[in-house]
């Protein structure tokens, strides 16, 4: 192509032409009449675990994840967890939780007893690496793509969220949204943490050679436990 032909396509590409006109409004977000089944389905396709402890012991439901994973002790995220999902618990040796410490609670042969015996131990680098299984709750479930969006406060880091093989989290029956125009609805800045984290089923990766590798930036077994709205 000449010089000439060449400048003048890069004139005419440069025109001012009107500008296109604006939208009204946003696009309409779905919204679900039955949001659990959509947030299974959406969460399952991406290789996670759902869970309905909704009508179920929840004992029976934590000893079920146990059972899958070959492993005994759970690793918590803070005592919340109980009250907000009503799991009936006890403190060993109480005065060990006035300082920060790991909380975990330890399971005989895989098997979940209520109340939930809480233990505590000192929080060390090493040990955090080496965490088989740990628990958080959610602050919101969003069903359109099977989303958990969880919070970064003090006490409340992202270790035990990124660290352990297999991750549980507890989602409350009211905090599932059916899309993220609800999530932003409901957030309040300032008030939920210092950030938030949304996580969409279980570590995986596929930037080296478009292979899938599983766990690379977090938990290879992701699981989330449905709840009715507790405390």
């Amino acid at each position: 192509m000449s010089r000439p032909r060449i400048l003048q396509k890069v004139r005419s590409a440069c025109r001012v032409k009107p500008p296109a006109p604006l939208p009204s409004g946003y696009p309409g977000a779905p919204r679900f009449q039955d949001p659990v089944d959509v947030f299974r389905r959406e969460l399952e396709a991406v290789g996670g675990v759902f869970l309905d402890a909704r009508n179920r012991n929840p004992a029976e439901t934590l000893s079920q994840v146990l059972e899958q994973t070959g492993h005994t002790e759970v690793f918590w995220e803070e005592e919340k967890i109980f009250t907000k999902h009503g799991l009936p618990y006890r403190l060993r040796l109480p005065e060990s939780f006035s300082t920060p410490n790991l909380v975990f609670s330890y399971h005989y042969q895989g098997r979940v007893r209520l109340p939930i015996t809480l233990a505590a131990r000192s929080i060390e680098l090493d040990r955090l690496a080496a965490i088989p299984v740990s628990a958080s709750s959610a602050a919101f479930g969003i069903a359109e793509t099977g989303t958990i969006v969880q919070t970064v406060g003090p006490g409340r880091g992202r270790l035990l969220n990124v660290l352990p093989e297999t991750h549980i989290v507890f989602l409350a029956q009211g905090d599932l949204l059916s899309n993220m125009d609800q999530l932003l609805q409901r957030i309040r800045p300032g008030e939920e943490g210092s950030a938030l984290t949304l996580v969409t089923g279980p570590s995986r990766t596929a930037d080296i050679g478009k292979v899938l590798v599983k766990g690379m930036h977090g938990p290879r077994r992701w699981f989330v436990i449905l709840t009715e709205d507790g405390g």
